[in-house]
């Protein structure tokens, strides 16, 4: 089986956030380190699933950029110079300080200038290029986003290869924000606002148990600990809370490295569901899902 033929599925958006039915584009989310080193692994990833010949416009989440070189700067412009000459529009968002640096070297800034998306305050982009732009999701490590018809696939690229992942979650955009002012020449410009990256996912429950049970259940959490650990998940950080004053007061927090992470857990839950015989004396809450900033 080729490696397009394993990309994910696509799913229905979150309610939340209107995409148009007829909404096609692919998303590409730069990762923090992108260079000559890396950039021709990439390419091939990109042609070798198709992307290139994906219809629909082009957007590139380029906020979380910590290092790239010219060869990197000139992969995005012919990501956008490809867009342009198969009549869909494309758009640069949130562009870190060093692709902004880059695109003023080669003389392009002024061209793209209209296609420069800056986020308001809610995380949004406001433009005419195009009907929809989809808030930015942080993924550290890249990811590329396909539009059909509204709906979405998603999928990181690898040193391995292609790997699907779940489809992006619109709720998890990064806020809050932070405005971003740049001082050049002598003038000061407002760049509206510019999404935080979170570094992290922490999923916490708190329970309410009578006093004279909560050392049973705290016996109980551990044991699902212990069956956590027993299957080799690597959790960023596992914690146990119990409320000094009202000992019937219990939080579990699992922290995750990212979202990615994050999903591989909850792959586990699925495949392995023995978990459950553990958890149930403890009740059915509802977990609570953090972005770490």
């Amino acid at each position: 089986m080729d490696r397009a033929a394993r990309l994910p599925p696509t799913v229905d958006m979150p309610p939340a956030i209107k995409i148009p039915s007829d909404y096609n584009a692919v998303v590409i989310t730069v990762p923090r380190e992108v260079s000559a080193a890396t950039i021709a692994h990439i390419e091939a990833l990109a042609e070798e699933i198709g992307l290139p010949r994906q219809r629909g416009h082009r957007i590139l989440m380029a906020s979380q950029v910590e290092f790239c070189d010219s060869s990197a700067v000139a992969a995005m412009m012919a990501i956008m110079r490809g867009a342009h000459d198969r009549g869909c529009e494309f758009a640069i968002c949130n562009p870190a300080p060093i692709v902004r640096r880059y695109l003023e070297i080669y003389g392009s800034h002024a061209l793209f200038s209209k296609h420069i998306l800056y986020a308001d305050d809610q995380g949004g982009y406001s433009t005419e290029l195009m009907p929809f732009v989809p808030p930015y999701v942080p993924a550290p490590e890249g990811r590329w986003d396909v539009y059909e018809n509204g709906k979405v696939r998603s999928m990181v690229p690898t040193a391995r290869g292609v790997v699907k992942v779940a489809p992006v979650d619109l709720a998890q955009y990064a806020l809050p924000a932070t405005l971003e002012v740049v001082h050049k020449g002598g003038v000061t410009r407002r760049l509206s606002r510019v999404p935080r990256q979170h570094e992290g996912i922490v999923v916490v429950r708190r329970f309410r148990f009578a006093p004279d049970v909560a050392a049973s259940k705290l016996d109980a959490l551990h044991k699902l600990f212990d069956w956590y650990k027993s299957k080799g998940f690597d959790f960023r950080g596992v914690f146990l809370w119990q409320h000094e004053q009202t000992p019937g007061e219990l939080t579990e927090v699992l922290s995750f490295k990212d979202r990615a992470h994050y999903d591989a857990f909850k792959t586990l839950l699925k495949v392995d569901t023995s978990w459950k015989t553990l958890n149930d004396p403890l009740g059915n809450v509802h977990p609570e899902v953090h972005m770490q900033f």
